[in-house]
Protein backbone atom coordinates (compact mmCIF):
# COMPACT_ATOMS: atom_id res chain seq x y z
CA UNK A 1 0.00 0.00 0.00
CA UNK A 2 2.76 2.36 0.43
CA UNK A 3 4.58 1.61 -2.60
CA UNK A 4 0.82 2.37 -4.02
CA UNK A 5 0.40 5.59 -2.17
CA UNK A 6 4.12 7.37 -2.22
CA UNK A 7 3.56 8.40 -6.28
CA UNK A 8 -0.08 9.99 -5.47
CA UNK A 9 1.96 11.57 -2.61
CA UNK A 10 5.02 13.23 -5.01
CA UNK A 11 2.02 14.12 -7.50
CA UNK A 12 0.04 16.34 -5.45
CA UNK A 13 3.55 18.03 -3.61
CA UNK A 14 4.09 18.69 -7.11
CA UNK A 15 0.84 19.89 -8.18
CA UNK A 16 1.28 22.11 -4.46
CA UNK A 17 4.45 23.36 -5.85
CA UNK A 18 3.19 24.11 -9.39
CA UNK A 19 0.54 26.33 -7.58
CA UNK A 20 2.12 28.02 -6.00
CA UNK A 21 4.70 29.32 -8.44
CA UNK A 22 1.69 30.09 -10.18
CA UNK A 23 0.57 32.27 -7.24
CA UNK A 24 4.49 33.94 -6.95
CA UNK A 25 4.42 34.70 -10.94
CA UNK A 26 0.87 36.26 -10.50
CA UNK A 27 1.67 38.03 -7.45
CA UNK A 28 5.17 39.70 -9.64
CA UNK A 29 3.36 40.30 -12.66
CA UNK A 30 0.76 42.51 -10.85
CA UNK A 31 3.36 44.23 -9.27
CA UNK A 32 5.31 44.83 -12.11
CA UNK A 33 2.43 46.22 -13.96
CA UNK A 34 1.85 48.67 -11.09
CA UNK A 35 4.98 49.90 -11.31
CA UNK A 36 4.74 50.43 -15.33
CA UNK A 37 1.56 52.72 -14.37
CA UNK A 38 3.22 54.27 -11.59
CA UNK A 39 6.47 55.41 -14.07
CA UNK A 40 3.76 56.53 -16.98
CA UNK A 41 1.39 58.62 -14.34
CA UNK A 42 4.91 60.39 -13.64
CA UNK A 43 5.49 61.20 -17.25
CA UNK A 44 7.64 59.29 -19.08
CA UNK A 45 7.38 57.56 -21.78
CA UNK A 46 10.13 55.25 -22.11
CA UNK A 47 9.14 51.69 -22.43
CA UNK A 48 11.69 50.46 -23.95
CA UNK A 49 14.34 51.50 -21.41
CA UNK A 50 12.07 50.57 -18.91
CA UNK A 51 12.81 46.77 -19.76
CA UNK A 52 16.54 46.99 -20.59
CA UNK A 53 17.90 46.51 -17.13
CA UNK A 54 15.89 43.58 -16.66
CA UNK A 55 17.37 41.79 -19.77
CA UNK A 56 20.77 42.83 -18.41
CA UNK A 57 20.27 41.24 -15.03
CA UNK A 58 19.29 37.98 -16.94
CA UNK A 59 21.99 37.80 -19.24
CA UNK A 60 24.68 39.21 -16.40
CA UNK A 61 23.40 35.91 -13.67
CA UNK A 62 22.54 32.90 -16.03
CA UNK A 63 25.31 34.05 -18.82
CA UNK A 64 27.13 33.88 -15.54
CA UNK A 65 26.02 30.42 -14.56
CA UNK A 66 26.82 29.42 -17.96
CA UNK A 67 30.67 30.38 -18.34
CA UNK A 68 30.93 28.95 -15.21
CA UNK A 69 29.63 25.96 -16.75
CA UNK A 70 31.85 26.48 -19.98
CA UNK A 71 28.88 25.24 -21.63
CA UNK A 72 28.02 25.33 -25.45
CA UNK A 73 25.02 26.68 -26.76
CA UNK A 74 22.44 23.72 -27.48
CA UNK A 75 20.36 26.10 -29.62
CA UNK A 76 21.85 28.25 -32.67
CA UNK A 77 22.03 31.73 -31.72
CA UNK A 78 19.51 33.16 -34.54
CA UNK A 79 16.65 31.26 -32.45
CA UNK A 80 17.52 33.22 -29.37
CA UNK A 81 17.74 36.65 -31.45
CA UNK A 82 13.86 36.00 -32.81
CA UNK A 83 12.83 35.31 -29.35
CA UNK A 84 14.61 38.63 -28.21
CA UNK A 85 13.13 40.25 -30.69
CA UNK A 86 9.18 39.24 -30.04
CA UNK A 87 9.80 39.33 -26.23
CA UNK A 88 10.74 43.08 -26.76
CA UNK A 89 7.98 43.82 -28.64
CA UNK A 90 5.80 42.49 -26.69
CA UNK A 91 6.95 44.36 -23.16
CA UNK A 92 7.40 48.04 -25.58
CA UNK A 93 3.32 47.77 -26.39
CA UNK A 94 3.12 46.63 -22.57
CA UNK A 95 4.27 49.38 -21.13
CA UNK A 96 3.36 51.73 -24.29
CA UNK A 97 -0.30 51.33 -23.26
CA UNK A 98 -0.21 52.55 -19.89
CA UNK A 99 0.51 55.90 -21.77
CA UNK A 100 -2.86 55.75 -22.87
CA UNK A 101 -5.26 53.27 -20.87
CA UNK A 102 -5.85 52.14 -17.12
CA UNK A 103 -3.75 49.25 -15.06
CA UNK A 104 -7.51 47.55 -14.63
CA UNK A 105 -8.07 47.37 -18.38
CA UNK A 106 -4.52 46.44 -19.07
CA UNK A 107 -4.42 43.96 -16.38
CA UNK A 108 -7.49 42.17 -17.79
CA UNK A 109 -6.84 41.89 -21.21
CA UNK A 110 -3.32 40.55 -20.68
CA UNK A 111 -5.59 37.66 -20.33
CA UNK A 112 -6.23 37.65 -23.91
CA UNK A 113 -2.65 36.16 -23.80
CA UNK A 114 -4.21 32.73 -23.00
CA UNK A 115 -6.11 32.77 -26.75
CA UNK A 116 -3.26 33.50 -28.83
CA UNK A 117 -1.49 30.59 -26.57
CA UNK A 118 -3.94 27.92 -27.46
CA UNK A 119 -4.41 28.86 -30.96
CA UNK A 120 -0.76 28.89 -31.29
CA UNK A 121 0.36 25.88 -29.55
CA UNK A 122 -2.40 24.13 -31.54
CA UNK A 123 -1.10 25.02 -34.51
CA UNK A 124 2.78 24.63 -34.00
CA UNK A 125 2.72 22.24 -31.58
CA UNK A 126 -0.29 19.57 -32.18
CA UNK A 127 -1.49 20.43 -28.39
CA UNK A 128 -5.38 19.21 -28.14
CA UNK A 129 -7.81 20.53 -26.16
CA UNK A 130 -10.42 19.47 -24.92
CA UNK A 131 -14.05 21.32 -25.83
CA UNK A 132 -14.42 22.70 -21.56
CA UNK A 133 -11.23 24.19 -22.02
CA UNK A 134 -12.17 26.02 -25.66
CA UNK A 135 -15.08 27.07 -24.20
CA UNK A 136 -13.43 28.21 -21.08
CA UNK A 137 -11.09 30.58 -22.93
CA UNK A 138 -14.29 31.63 -25.32
CA UNK A 139 -16.13 32.96 -22.27
CA UNK A 140 -13.04 34.58 -21.32
CA UNK A 141 -13.16 36.25 -24.64
CA UNK A 142 -16.01 37.40 -24.40
CA UNK A 143 -15.54 39.10 -21.36
CA UNK A 144 -12.35 40.83 -22.70
CA UNK A 145 -14.58 42.01 -25.75
CA UNK A 146 -16.95 43.76 -23.30
CA UNK A 147 -13.45 45.57 -21.61
CA UNK A 148 -13.44 46.99 -25.32
CA UNK A 149 -16.40 48.06 -25.54
CA UNK A 150 -16.33 49.88 -22.14
CA UNK A 151 -13.07 51.42 -23.17
CA UNK A 152 -14.54 52.62 -26.42
CA UNK A 153 -16.87 54.88 -25.13
CA UNK A 154 -20.34 52.48 -23.93
CA UNK A 155 -19.57 53.01 -20.62
CA UNK A 156 -16.22 55.01 -20.30
CA UNK A 157 -12.93 53.67 -20.04
CA UNK A 158 -9.68 55.77 -17.87
CA UNK A 159 -7.23 57.07 -19.56
CA UNK A 160 -6.52 59.45 -22.34
CA UNK A 161 -7.03 57.15 -25.07
CA UNK A 162 -8.34 53.66 -23.89
CA UNK A 163 -9.10 52.21 -26.85
CA UNK A 164 -5.59 52.88 -28.41
CA UNK A 165 -3.87 51.68 -25.07
CA UNK A 166 -6.13 48.35 -25.32
CA UNK A 167 -5.51 47.51 -28.81
CA UNK A 168 -1.62 48.07 -27.81
CA UNK A 169 -2.28 45.29 -25.03
CA UNK A 170 -4.16 42.96 -27.52
CA UNK A 171 -0.90 43.52 -29.86
CA UNK A 172 1.47 42.91 -26.52
CA UNK A 173 -0.58 39.60 -25.56
CA UNK A 174 0.20 38.00 -29.26
CA UNK A 175 3.73 39.01 -29.01
CA UNK A 176 3.64 37.31 -25.15
CA UNK A 177 2.09 34.12 -26.13
CA UNK A 178 4.78 33.70 -29.26
CA UNK A 179 7.61 34.57 -27.00
CA UNK A 180 5.93 32.05 -24.42
CA UNK A 181 5.60 28.87 -26.68
CA UNK A 182 8.81 29.32 -27.94
CA UNK A 183 10.72 28.94 -24.20
CA UNK A 184 8.09 26.42 -23.43
CA UNK A 185 9.43 24.51 -26.12
CA UNK A 186 13.27 25.58 -25.30
CA UNK A 187 12.47 24.38 -21.82
CA UNK A 188 10.80 21.01 -22.32
CA UNK A 189 13.74 19.98 -25.10
CA UNK A 190 16.80 22.49 -24.10
CA UNK A 191 18.07 24.33 -21.11
CA UNK A 192 16.34 26.49 -18.83
CA UNK A 193 19.87 28.22 -17.88
CA UNK A 194 20.70 28.85 -21.46
CA UNK A 195 17.67 29.72 -22.47
CA UNK A 196 17.21 32.76 -19.91
CA UNK A 197 20.99 33.91 -20.64
CA UNK A 198 20.16 33.89 -24.27
CA UNK A 199 16.88 35.82 -23.72
CA UNK A 200 18.11 38.38 -21.36
CA UNK A 201 21.60 38.87 -23.87
CA UNK A 202 19.84 39.22 -27.39
CA UNK A 203 16.73 40.93 -25.35
CA UNK A 204 19.34 43.77 -24.04
CA UNK A 205 20.86 43.60 -27.62
CA UNK A 206 17.52 44.61 -29.52
CA UNK A 207 16.03 47.10 -27.01
CA UNK A 208 19.84 48.88 -27.07
CA UNK A 209 18.77 49.02 -30.60
CA UNK A 210 15.59 50.12 -30.75
CA UNK A 211 16.74 52.70 -27.70
CA UNK A 212 18.93 54.06 -29.72
CA UNK A 213 16.35 54.65 -32.79
CA UNK A 214 13.18 55.59 -30.91
CA UNK A 215 13.61 56.65 -27.61
CA UNK A 216 16.97 59.06 -27.08
CA UNK A 217 14.39 61.87 -27.14
CA UNK A 218 12.19 60.63 -24.85
CA UNK A 219 14.89 59.62 -22.42
CA UNK A 220 16.34 63.03 -22.81
CA UNK A 221 13.25 64.63 -21.81
CA UNK A 222 12.84 63.19 -18.47
CA UNK A 223 12.99 65.22 -15.43
CA UNK A 224 14.46 62.63 -13.04
CA UNK A 225 12.80 62.31 -9.58
CA UNK A 226 13.20 59.79 -6.62
CA UNK A 227 9.88 58.37 -7.54
CA UNK A 228 10.70 57.66 -10.98
CA UNK A 229 13.98 55.85 -9.85
CA UNK A 230 12.47 53.91 -7.10
CA UNK A 231 9.50 52.57 -9.72
CA UNK A 232 11.89 51.57 -12.77
CA UNK A 233 14.27 49.73 -9.84
CA UNK A 234 11.03 48.09 -8.55
CA UNK A 235 9.85 47.20 -12.28
CA UNK A 236 13.23 45.76 -12.99
CA UNK A 237 13.03 43.66 -9.89
CA UNK A 238 9.92 41.87 -10.68
CA UNK A 239 10.45 41.65 -14.09
CA UNK A 240 13.88 40.01 -13.56
CA UNK A 241 12.46 37.31 -10.74
CA UNK A 242 9.20 37.09 -13.23
CA UNK A 243 11.96 35.74 -16.23
CA UNK A 244 13.35 33.49 -13.29
CA UNK A 245 10.42 32.00 -12.15
CA UNK A 246 8.46 31.31 -15.55
CA UNK A 247 10.01 28.67 -16.82
CA UNK A 248 10.02 26.43 -13.97
CA UNK A 249 6.53 27.33 -13.82
CA UNK A 250 6.37 26.20 -17.75
CA UNK A 251 8.12 22.99 -16.42
CA UNK A 252 5.72 21.80 -14.00
CA UNK A 253 2.47 23.11 -15.94
CA UNK A 254 3.51 21.80 -19.58
CA UNK A 255 1.84 23.07 -22.17
CA UNK A 256 3.71 21.44 -24.97
CA UNK A 257 3.01 17.74 -25.85
CA UNK A 258 5.58 15.45 -24.46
Amino acid sequence: MNELRLPCGRETRKLVWALFLGQVVSLLLALGSLASSLIADLGVDAPLSQSLFAYVLLAVVCGGIMLYRRQRLLVPWYWYLLLGFVDVQGNYLFNKAYQYSSITSITLLDCFTIAWVIGLTRIFLGTRYSLWQVLGAAICVVGLGLVLLSDAGVAGGGGSRPLLGDVLVIGATFFYASSNVSEEFFVKKKDLVELIAMLGLFGAVVSICEICIFEIKSLESVAWSTEIILAGCGYTLTTFLFYLLMPLVMQHCSICPS
